[in-house]
C-alpha cells in the first residue's frame, strides 16, 4: 500500500512540473521581452505605459500647482475602494492628503463643513480610471452652494 502511494505522489509531482514548467518558461519570457523593449524608457514613460498618459499628465499638473510641502484635501472622485486615492497620494508624495470622503457624499453637511473648515487651498478629486481634477477649495464651494451646482 506504501509502495503505491509512493508511485502515485510521485506521479502526481511530475505531472505537475510537467505542466508547470512550460507556464513558468512562458510568463518568464513575456517578462523578459516587455523588459528589453523597456531598456531605453524613462521613468515618466514607464509610468504613462501603467498608469495611463492622461492620469501622468493630470498628476504632473496637480504636482506643478502645488507647492512644496503643501497639503491638499482629497476626495474619492469614483466608486469605493477604487483605489484611486490610493495612487494619487503616491503620485503626490510628499505632500501631505486630508481625506474629505467621496465625492457623491460632498452635499452632506459633515462633509460640507470639512471642506470649509479646512484651511488648504486646494481639493483633488482622485479617480484611476479617469484622470485626477485639481479644484481650487473656494471656487469648489461657491460651484457646489449653487443651486445645481455639486
Amino acid at each position: 500500500m506504501s509502495r503505491a502511494a509512493d508511485l502515485l505522489a510521485a506521479a502526481l509531482f511530475a505531472l505537475f512540473v510537467a505542466l508547470a514548467v512550460p507556464v513558468a518558461l512562458g510568463g518568464s519570457l513575456d517578462r523578459a521581452r516587455l523588459a528589453w523593449y523597456a531598456r531605453h524608457e524613462t521613468a515618466l514613460d514607464a509610468r504613462r505605459r501603467c498608469l495611463g498618459a492622461d492620469f501622468v499628465a493630470a498628476i504632473e499638473s496637480i504636482r506643478r500647482a502645488l507647492r512644496p510641502g503643501e497639503p491638499y484635501l482629497l476626495v474619492e472622485g469614483a466608486q469605493p475602494y477604487d483605489s484611486g486615492t490610493y495612487w494619487v497620494r503616491y503620485e503626490l508624495a510628499p505632500h501631505r492628503a486630508v481625506f474629505v470622503g467621496w465625492r457623491r457624499d460632498l452635499h452632506r453637511p459633515a462633509l460640507l463643513r470639512k471642506l470649509r473648515d479646512e484651511d488648504m487651498r486646494w481639493v483633488v478629486i482622485a479617480s484611476f480610471r479617469d484622470a485626477p481634477a485639481l479644484y481650487d477649495r473656494r471656487a469648489l464651494l461657491r460651484e457646489m452652494s449653487r443651486p445645481n451646482g455639486g
